[in-house]
């Protein structure tokens, strides 16, 4: 835990986005996706342009000016914290 318990970031804020895959990684739903285009990497596409979206990752120790706090995701980092606490 790097950061504040109860601060203004975005572990406990309602647009954070955490996926069961990578528990480890928050993105921002803020704003709508992020949509690029990229070459599709396989020969068989014969230059082939194909689309992806994302939400843009974020790092939960720095405060965020978009900031709207979620009680259910103020429990889970107290939740998180006090797992912690009690494992070292």
């Amino acid at each position: 835990m790097s950061g504040l318990i109860g601060a203004k970031s975005c572990i406990s804020c309602e647009f954070r986005l955490r996926t069961k895959e990578q528990p480890t990684i928050l993105m921002c739903r803020r704003y709508p996706p992020q949509v690029v285009t990229m070459p599709i990497p396989d020969p068989r596409a014969n230059g082939a342009w194909g689309v992806n979206g994302f939400y843009p990752q974020v790092n939960p120790a720095w405060p965020c000016g978009e900031y709207r706090r979620s009680e259910a995701f103020a429990l889970e980092e107290i939740a998180d914290a006090a797992k912690m606490a009690t494992q070292q």
